[in-house]
């Protein structure tokens, strides 16, 4: 007698196979997903703190603002609308990665420590 083709076992076990290596990779690449929106929204945080920062030195520079002003212990803050206004940032980059809503009517603390300018974003 010819046989041809595979037992109902060997495709069980296939088929089983199949489905663990299936688990593996889709958790695996959830672990991936979550991992760049993290990255992305520290991405985004750095760049609303770096506007910040450049916004106090251009306003300083003008002598809008005294250095001494962020100098306090409450330090100052920064609205995320003026930077928007200033063209430091777009509409597009005040808009949170992890909520999808615009962060523009929030604030960027500003404090000195050692002579060194801290820019702190929190949503």
């Amino acid at each position: 007698m010819n046989k041809k083709g595979f037992t109902l076992t060997e495709l069980i076990i296939t088929i089983g196979l199949l489905a663990v290596l299936g688990l593996v990779i889709v958790s695996n690449m959830s672990g991936l997903l979550e991992k760049n929106k993290e990255e992305n929204y520290q991405t985004f945080v750095k760049s609303i703190e770096e506007a910040a920062c450049t916004f106090i030195e251009l306003k300083v520079a003008q002598n809008y603002v005294s250095t001494s002003d962020c100098k306090t212990p409450s330090g100052c803050n920064v609205a995320i609308n003026a930077l928007v206004q200033e063209g430091l940032l777009s509409e597009k980059e005040v808009i949170s990665p992890k909520t999808g809503q615009s962060v523009a009517s929030k604030t960027v603390k500003i404090s000195s420590h050692d002579n060194k300018k801290i820019c702190t974003f929190t949503e």
